[in-house]
This record gives structure tokens, sequence and C-alpha cells, in this order.
């Protein structure tokens, strides 16, 4: 269930038998694995030199499933903690997914942060989570538990996701 970096920068063909097999899970899965310990960088892109939680989320899927249109580059690194409503990561990905009731494996969740749902976290075959967190310079892409994601004994809420196949 894993696959190197050069097995996903694929043309149409292999992303179609990736996609109709279901294989693109491990793919998905095994490219986050390779941003692990890259430093957290907010709004960056960057493997090994710095990425936030959505763009690992977006350059985990994009080789797959892209072209995505632009990810929002104007937001502050705290935009989830203040504003009630200001749903960013929400409004990227509707086009591309399906709401679902339990995490799945390649797919990814989005947990309250502050406010808003404001952190992004890809599932694995695990149970665990890969994400960027991180704050002000400090931290980096790991792979987390998901009592991780608590607040004291309360989970976070949490929304979530799996690829519409159709978009791809």
């Amino acid at each position: 269930d894993t696959y190197p970096r050069e097995c996903i920068l694929m043309d149409a063909t292999e992303k179609q038998r990736l996609i109709a097999s279901g294989e693109w899970r491990a793919a998905v899965i095994a490219e986050a694995r390779s941003w692990l310990f890259t430093p957290y960088q907010h709004k960056g892109r960057i493997k090994k030199v710095g990425v936030d939680c959505g763009g690992l989320l977006y350059e985990c899927y994009q080789d797959i499933f892209g072209p995505f249109k632009a990810f929002p580059n104007d937001y502050p690194a705290d935009w989830g903690m203040h504003k009630d409503g200001h749903e960013i990561y929400l409004a990227f990905i509707m086009p591309y997914v399906v709401e679902i009731a339990q995490p799945i494996r390649g797919g990814f969740s989005l947990f309250k942060v502050g406010r808003n749902f404001s952190h992004a976290a890809i599932f694995t075959e695990r149970g665990t989570y890969i994400h960027a967190w991180g704050r002000n310079q400090a931290g980096a892409v790991v792979e987390s538990r998901p009592t991780f994601f608590r607040m004291g004994v309360k989970a976070r809420e949490a929304k979530h996701f799996d690829v519409r196949l159709a978009c791809s």
C-alpha cells in the first residue's frame, strides 16, 4: 500500500487506473507521508521547505484529481479563530468532495479550531491523521492519533470528506 512520489507524477491513463481501481487512496496517503517533517509554514506548499494544512491537502490530491482552482492566498494565519461563518476550507473543497459520516482511508477531515472548520488532516490506513500543525513558524507535518484533536476530554467538532470521483 505504498507508492513512491515518482508514481504520483503520472499521465492521464495512470490517473484513471488509480481512480478506477481505488488505489488512489494508498497513493494519496503515501504522498502525505512523503511530506512528514516538512516545517510548518503559513500559506506554504513546498515539500521539505514549508506547508500549512491546506497546502498539504491541496498538494496530496492535486496530482491525481487536479487541476483544482487556485487555493485562496489572502487569509491570515488565525482566520478561523475570530470570525464566525468564515469557512474558507468548506467553500473551496465542496465542488470536489462529498461529506461522509466517518473518516475513510485516503479521505480527510476538517476540524473546528476556533470558530470555523480551519484545520485539515488526511486519514490513513492506520487510523491516524497526517497534517501540518503549527503556529508562528513552529511545527511540522506530523502523523497523529485521533486523540490529538481533542480539547481536554472533548473531541473537536469535525466534518469528514471523501473525493467526489465524478469530478476527477
